[in-house]
């Protein structure tokens, strides 16, 4: 079967059991579904993490 990682505030879980998804991974570990989009969520949070570096090296340059 195929679910899809939803997220909700900061908390990501499994469309169909509704367990947190704790560590990303392809397939839910509780219920084995796995993730159609465990891809993209990847790219996302590389994305969220890459831009909040950025940030917080603009912030210390201007402080500097």
């Amino acid at each position: 079967m195929v679910s899809t990682i939803k997220k909700r505030g900061d908390i990501y879980y499994c469309s169909n059991c509704q367990m947190r998804v704790l560590e990303l991974r392809p397939n839910c570990f509780f219920c084995g579904n796995e993730f159609s989009n465990y891809e993209s969520i990847l790219i996302q949070q590389q994305k969220e993490k890459f831009e909040d570096e950025i940030k917080d090296e603009s912030t210390l340059h201007r402080e500097n």
